[in-house]
């Protein structure tokens, strides 16, 4: 009886270990793709920066609405 008890302690507490080490990975990997993410979007921010500072680039947007397409204003 003693043994059967001790066996069953065995497998919950392997099984709450597998169950944390899981998480723990699942949790690395999901930072380490996260960082991959943001090393791919940062050159696209940086051109963002650069347009934003562009002088027609902020006349165009604050020229035209939503929808309006930038052919369709005299200016350009």
């Amino acid at each position: 009886m003693v043994m059967a008890v001790i066996a069953v302690l065995v497998v919950v507490v392997v099984y709450n270990l597998l169950i944390k080490a899981n998480n723990t990975e699942l949790q690395q990997d999901s930072e380490a793709i996260s960082l991959q993410v943001e090393k791919y979007f940062l050159p696209f921010e940086r051109m963002v920066k650069q347009l934003a500072l562009d002088e027609d680039v902020q006349t165009i947007l604050t020229t035209t609405k939503a929808g309006q397409r930038t052919r369709y204003i005299q200016r350009y």
